[in-house]
């Protein structure tokens, strides 16, 4: 069996070429990623369904509780010199505002794929101890147990923390977006009602006055608010890039230049690893050797 001319030689593993002269097992991958014996029936994949994350509607409470609070506001400065400053700091706060549900299902997302690398490589490390290492030697299961050892095992476990580092980041993020939309919810209903008062005031020169005093400072509080929830958007940003460096600098470990186009790296296998020929002297049955 010969290996493309542009693919690194791919390790024969017990089982897959000639049987080897001895009573130990032979040893096969199942659909689930574990080993077993070579002749045992292997059940189907059966591919996972994801879970529908359910929806508890608070984003658009949130929306509805805020159009009266606007109505009451934005209707209080018509004709007034506020008129436009107030609409404009209203849309902006609302164009802002976010749904922490969406961030808490990716951080649920992000600790699920966490636990199945995990779990990958538990079984994975568990398949090398269980049943290769107790009944294998020989240069391929050196090959296999290094290759697991020092290339596998740091490979999942750099996986783990990237999907932990990404649920920690959705989690930050989905409290932000939370935080910042009970602060606008909170500046809003508390103002509706102020001005509306005050805007039966406003025949009256004190009570205009008073109403833009009221306004100026509705109008720098959500354009402070807004500001500095730019400014934690920016630093969570900053966060991701980091950890899409991270993911980068493995693909270099997949790939010539880190790149999925340029091929796979070539591992300098001697070409004999995928002579199946060899298999016998590649994998020697424990106590042959």
């Amino acid at each position: 069996m010969s290996t493309p001319s542009n693919l690194p030689p791919s390790l024969i593993l017990p089982g897959s070429g000639p049987a080897p002269l001895s009573t130990q097992p032979a040893f096969v991958a199942g659909p689930n990623g574990l080993l077993v014996p070579n002749g045992t029936p292997l059940p189907p994949a059966t591919p996972a369904t994801p879970a529908t994350p359910a929806n508890s509607g608070f984003f658009q409470r949130l929306i509805a509780a805020l159009s009266g609070g606007r109505v009451q506001i934005e209707s209080s400065f018509v004709g007034t010199v506020l008129m436009a400053s107030v609409v404009a700091v209203d849309v902006a706060a609302i164009a802002n505002l976010g749904d922490p549900e969406l961030f808490y299902e990716k951080r649920n997302a992000w600790v699920a794929t966490k636990d199945s690398v995990e779990t990958s490589r538990s079984e994975l490390w568990n398949s090398w101890t269980d049943n290769i290492a107790p009944n294998w030697s020989g240069d391929a299961a050196s090959i296999l147990e290094t290759y697991i050892r020092f290339k596998a095992n740091g490979l999942f476990g750099a996986l783990g923390d990237v999907g932990w580092e990404m649920s920690s980041a959705m989690n930050k993020q989905a409290k932000e977006v939370l935080e910042y939309d009970f602060s606008v919810l909170s500046i809003v209903l508390a103002s509706g009602p102020v001005f509306q008062k005050l805007w039966a005031m406003r025949s009256h020169p004190v009570g205009l006055v008073m109403l833009l005093t009221q306004g100026g400072i509705y109008v720098g509080l959500l354009a402070n608010l807004i500001t500095q929830f730019a400014d934690l958007l920016v630093a969570n940003d900053s966060a991701l890039y980091d950890v899409k460096g991270k993911l980068n600098n493995m693909r270099a470990t997949f790939y010539e230049d880190g790149g999925p186009n340029e091929g796979v790296r070539n591992f300098n296998l001697s070409p004999n690893i995928s002579d199946p020929d060899l298999t016998k002297d590649l994998w020697v049955p424990m106590g042959e050797n």
